[in-house]
C-alpha cells in the first residue's frame, strides 16, 4: 500500500507533469509532436523522432516493451556522465514517472536537482511505451549536455518491467545529427569551384541467399584527372532495397600493372578471385553500418591524379543476410566528391588492429575479455617524414564486440590515444573526430584493445570474416600520406600451442598451423583442437595472461614497395590492464538511496 509520503509524491509530479502539457516551454511554440522531421533506429525494439528549432527540441521516444525506459545524451558516447531522461518506477509499487536524470558511473542515474525535461506524455499503445518530451537545447544546468550541433552522441537503456533494473543487452548508444547542418555546410555542399564527382557503385549484385555472410569485391578504374585533385567528401550510396543487408564497405587502392581489370567482380578472399585484387591493400575510403559522410578537414585532402596515386580501387562490400533471403539485388558503393583546389596536406589511411584469423581466439561464456592488436611504426623511419598526424578515427568489431581502445605508447611509456569508444555498438559506427591532430611518431607503439561478450556462447569465437566471428581494427585518417597502409598482428602462434595447450604445431602454410605433439592430436589442425579446449575460470585467466605477455608476429603493407613486412613485438611492459570480468550492471547502491531520497523531497518544498 501506498505511504502518505509516496502519495504526495505522486501528485506533486502528477501535476508538475499536467502543468507542463498545458503551458508551452520557450522556443517549442512551431515544433509538432504528433509530425516529426527526424527519425532514427536505436534498437530493434527502440526508435526515436524528433523536431527542433533554434533553442529547443522535442522527442517521440517508442520502445517495444511496457516497461521503464531512458534515452538521453552523452558528452564521451557511454553511460558515463550522460544527461538522460528516465521512466519508470524506482521500486514496486512506485509510481512510473519520467524524471530527469545524470549519469556517474555505470550505476542507476541519479535524479538532478534542476528538472529541465518538460515530459508531454507518456502512453502505452500496443503493448509500446511511447513518450514524447522535451527540453531546451541549453539549459544551463552544470549537469546537462548540451545540444548542439554536428554529431552528438546518444545513450538508451530499457527492460521488459516497469521498474528501474538492471538493462542486459537492451542497452546501446549512437552518435546521430540532432540539429540539421545548416546548409552552406559541408555536409551539405558539393566542393566548391570545378569538382568532379564519381560513383563506384556495384551493379545488380544479387546477395547470395545460401549463407549469411558474404564479401563482394568489384574492380574500378577511377576517372582520368589532368592535373591534381584532392578527394575532400566520402558518400556512402545505400540502395534502399538492400541497406539493411550491407554492414560495411571498404575501397580500397590499387598499385602494379593491371590494366583491364576494371569491372572485374567476384567473391573476395577466395583463391580463384582476379590476381589483380591481390594488388589492392592501400585504403581509400571505409564505412560500416550506421555511419555518416565523411568529410576531410579544410587543410587536408586525398591526393589523386598524380603518378603515383591509384588509378584503380576495389570495392569491397560486406553482406550480411542472416535470414537468407533471396532475391535481394544491391546498387550500392561510394560517392566520391574531388577538387582542384589543392590543400596543404595529402592525407593517408593507416588500418591498425589484429589480423581475422582463426588464431585471435575469445573464450566462451565470458563478459570483459580484451585481446590486442599491436603495431610498431619503426617502418615510418624509412620514408621520407618520420611523424605522421592523426586526426580521425573509424573503430571496427562484430557483435561481440563491447570496447574498442587504440593506446599509443612512446619509448614503453603510454603517452594517449588515437580513439576510444567504451560502449561499442556494431550498428553505429562513428568516425572519431579529434578537435587537434595527435603526433605519431616513427618507434611509436599503437595498441588496439578490444573487448568482447561472448556471454551465452558454448563455443569459441575466432577471427573472421563472418559476423559470428570478430575483428579488431581501427581506421586512421592522417597527414602526410606515407607508405604504411596496414599494420596487424597476430599473438605468435608456436608459443600459443606450446603454452596454452601443451601442443607443438608445424606451419601448413603462411597462415595455418597443425598439431606435430602429442601423439594424439598429431596431424590435426590447431584451430580444431583449440576448439575442444575446456574452458575454466582458471584457464580463461590464464589465456588472458599470455595475451599480456606473448610475443606477436606483426604484418605491416607497404604501398611504396607493394609488399608485406614481418617483424615481431610485444606489449609494452606498461601496458594494458587487460582483465578478465563482468560488466558492471546497474545497482542500487546505499549513497545512491541518500541522494535520490533527498532529491525527492527537494521536489516537495
Amino acid at each position: 500500500m501506498m505511504s502518505p509520503l509516496a502519495r504526495l509524491c505522486l501528485v506533486v509530479q502528477i501535476a508538475a507533469v499536467v502543468v507542463v502539457a498545458l503551458t508551452d516551454p520557450s522556443g517549442a511554440t512551431e515544433l509538432s509532436l504528433e509530425e516529426f522531421q527526424q527519425w532514427a533506429k536505436l534498437h530493434d525494439m527502440l526508435s526515436v523522432s524528433w523536431n527542433a528549432n533554434s533553442s529547443y527540441i522535442v522527442f517521440k521516444l517508442e520502445v517495444q516493451t511496457p516497461g521503464y525506459v531512458g534515452f538521453g545524451v552523452s558528452r564521451h558516447g557511454g553511460m558515463q556522465d550522460t544527461d538522460m531522461l528516465v521512466c519508470g518506477a524506482d521500486r514496486a509499487g512506485d509510481p512510473f514517472l519520467c524524471t530527469d536524470r545524470y549519469s556517474v558511473n555505470n550505476t542507476t542515474p541519479v535524479k538532478d536537482d534542476s528538472q529541465d525535461v518538460d515530459v508531454f506524455a507518456i502512453d502505452v499503445v500496443d503493448d509500446s511505451r511511447v513518450v514524447r518530451f522535451g527540453r531546451q537545447l541549453r539549459t544551463g544546468d552544470a549537469r546537462d549536455v548540451d545540444i548542439t550541433r554536428g554529431t552528438v552522441n546518444v545513450a538508451f537503456a530499457f527492460g521488459i518491467d516497469k521498474v528501474i533494473s538492471y538493462h542486459g543487452d537492451k542497452r546501446g548508444t549512437s552518435a546521430i545529427v540532432l540539429l540539421p547542418p545548416p546548409p552552406d555546410s559541408p555536409e551539405n555542399v558539393v566542393p566548391p569551384g570545378p569538382s568532379t564527382t564519381a560513383e563506384l557503385l556495384t551493379s545488380n549484385f544479387t546477395i547470395p541467399s545460401d549463407r549469411d555472410t558474404f564479401y563482394s569485391c568489384t574492380m574500378f578504374k577511377l576517372p582520368e584527372l589532368p592535373e591534381k585533385h584532392h578527394l575532400i567528401k566520402v558518400e556512402a550510396v545505400l540502395a534502399d532495397v538492400s541497406k539493411s543487408y550491407v554492414q560495411h564497405m571498404m575501397l580500397y587502392s590499387c598499385t602494379g600493372d593491371i590494366e583491364g581489370a576494371h569491372n572485374q567482380q567476384s567473391q573476395c578472399y577466395q583463391a580463384n578471385a582476379p590476381l589483380a585484387f591481390g594488388h589492392c591493400q592501400g585504403i581509400v575510403a571505409a564505412w560500416a553500418i550506421g555511419g555518416e559522410p565523411f568529410v576531410y578537414p579544410e587543410d587536408v585532402g586525398y591526393s589523386l591524379g598524380m603518378k603515383d596515386d591509384p588509378k584503380y580501387v576495389l570495392l569491397q562490400i560486406h553482406y550480411n543476410n542472416p535470414k537468407m533471403d533471396k532475391g535481394v539485388v544491391d546498387n550500392s558503393g561510394f560517392r566520391l566528391f574531388c577538387t582542384d583546389k589543392l590543400r596543404r596536406y595529402d592525407a593517408g589511411i593507416l588500418e591498425v588492429g589484429t589480423d581475422p584469423s582463426p588464431y585471435h581466439i575469445i573464450p566462451p561464456n565470458v563478459s570483459g575479455f580484451v585481446t590486442y592488436g599491436l603495431c610498431s611504426t619503426e617502418v615510418l623511419r624509412k620514408g621520407p617524414v618520420s611523424s605522421v598526424r592523426v586526426f580521425d578515427a573509424l573503430l571496427h568489431a562484430h557483435v561481440a564486440g563491447r570496447q574498442i581502445h587504440v593506446r599509443q605508447f612512446r619509448d614503453g611509456k603510454e603517452i594517449g590515444h588515437l580513439g576510444q569508444d567504451d560502449v561499442y555498438d556494431v550498428n553505429s559506427h562513428k568516425y572519431i573526430h579529434f578537435p587537434q591532430s595527435v603526433e605519431v611518431m616513427a618507434g611509436d607503439m599503437l595498441v588496439v584493445e578490444c573487448t568482447y561478450g561472448t556471454e551465452g556462447r558454448s563455443d569459441i569465437t575466432t577471427g573472421g570474416f563472418e559476423m559470428r566471428q570478430e575483428m579488431c581494427l581501427a581506421y586512421l585518417h592522417h597527414y602526410p600520406r606515407v607508405g604504411l597502409a596496414r599494420c596487424r598482428s597476430t599473438v605468435h602462434v608456436p608459443a600459443l600451442a606450446r603454452d596454452l595447450l601443451g601442443c607443438e604445431v608445424t606451419a601448413s602454410d603462411k597462415y595455418r598451423y597443425v598439431v606435430s605433439a602429442p601423439k594424439k592430436y598429431e596431424g590435426r589442425p590447431l584451430e580444431s583442437v583449440m576448439a575442444e579446449y575446456e574452458w575454466s575460470e582458471e584457464r580463461v585467466e590464464e589465456y588472458s595472461r599470455l595475451l599480456r605477455s606473448a610475443d606477436y608476429d606483426v604484418r605491416q603493407y607497404l604501398l611504396t614497395t607493394g609488399t608485406w613486412v614481418y617483424e615481431t613485438a610485444r606489449l609494452p611492459a606498461t601496458g594494458s590492464v587487460g582483465r578478465v570480468g563482468r560488466l558492471d550492471p546497474w545497482l542500487w547502491c546505499g549513497w545512491e538511496i541518500i541522494v535520490t531520497t533527498a532529491v525527492a523531497i527537494l521536489l516537495l518544498l
